[in-house]
């Protein structure tokens, strides 16, 4: 520009050269910009895609029409006995082949269940089935002798507490994330997050003890990962549903706060029936029964100390590979 410049200073308003510089000086931040916009419109456009896809490919759940006399029943989910009868489950029913074949076995009420495997063995999926995420495509899964399937989705998961690996909250007030449902008194919120230990460190960063903290906007910014998870140990103690189901809940968290947060499991739901998805397979060492997955085959069930007792077992090698 410098060049062309030069030898038309005599024919071009020198104003219009100076502009000129200066532009081509901001060219290179406009092309920069143009490029990072561009790029952007094509990942937006990618999203909108895989949305589109999603809304049309993914079948609605059934309405709740079809609710069945016991869903209603008070009677039910009172102990949280667990049943899978020859169950092989899929996620949708157009797969040919499921994720979990044949998978038989009993949880007892009150029970401590753990699930392990490697990586993609079918934990996760037989842990929420129970809430109906996906599909039963033979056999049958029944909760204190209740059939699930000829059940609405909605009325099992409302008596159903699922914690997962990564902690969700609302926008709004410590009540309400506590809370959700509103059905239990301030004295029981603060009890709650009292005992899963929780309180106290939602009490240092406000400053006061005055029940009216409850009203307070909560910021999860205040806390760790581990007090969020605590934090939803008591929303779930809060639901005093029988049955826990927790997928990894403590996979991100170092070692001292996972054995606070197990501690917390086994204090606060003594009487509940627990299932876990674990990769520390050392929190299920304590527990009344663990099944073991591998590609979407049961192989092994039983009492911990007796799977370790096994000769080239599958616990016994995951616990040897986690230690």
């Amino acid at each position: 520009m410098v060049g062309i410049s030069v030898p038309l200073r005599t024919r071009v308003d020198p104003g219009l050269l100076g502009i000129a510089l200066v532009m081509m000086m901001d060219l290179g931040l406009v092309l920069s910009e143009l490029v990072q916009n561009w790029t952007l419109l094509e990942t937006s456009l990618g999203s909108i895609a895989r949305i589109k896809e999603f809304a049309g490919n993914t079948p609605n759940e059934e309405s709740n029409t079809v609710l069945q006399i016991h869903d209603e029943s008070p009677e039910w989910l009172t102990r949280g006995e667990i049943t899978f009868v020859d169950t092989s489950i899929s996620w949708n029913t157009s797969e040919t082949k499921p994720l979990l074949h044949s998978i038989n076995l009993r949880i007892g009420a009150g029970e401590k269940f753990g699930l392990c495997g490697r990586t993609g063995s079918g934990k996760s999926t037989l842990a929420l089935s129970l809430l109906r995420l996906n599909e039963i495509v033979s056999g049958q899964i029944f909760i204190d002798g209740q059939d699930i399937s000829l059940m609405s989705r909605s009325s099992i998961r409302q008596r159903i507490s699922c914690l997962s690996q990564e902690p969700f909250f609302f926008p709004g007030t410590i009540r309400q994330n506590a809370d959700p449902l509103s059905v239990a008194s301030s004295t029981q919120i603060i009890d709650a997050l009292r005992s899963v230990g929780a309180w106290d460190s939602i009490v240092a960063s406000h400053g006061t003890t005055d029940e009216e903290l409850l009203g307070s906007i909560l910021d999860e910014g205040i806390l760790s990962q581990g007090q969020k998870q605590l934090f939803c140990l008591a929303r779930a103690l809060l639901k005093n549903s029988k049955i826990l189901i927790l997928d990894e809940p403590t996979s991100s968290l170092d070692h001292e706060t996972d054995a606070k947060v197990q501690n917390y499991i086994r204090e606060s739901f003594r009487d509940c029936t627990v299932i876990m998805v674990a990769h520390r397979i050392h929190s299920l060492l304590d527990f009344d029964q663990v099944a073991v997955l591998n590609s979407g085959q049961l192989v092994e069930l039983g009492h911990p100390k007796d799977l370790l007792g096994k000769s080239g077992g599958e616990f016994a090698k995951l616990l040897e590979l986690g230690s």
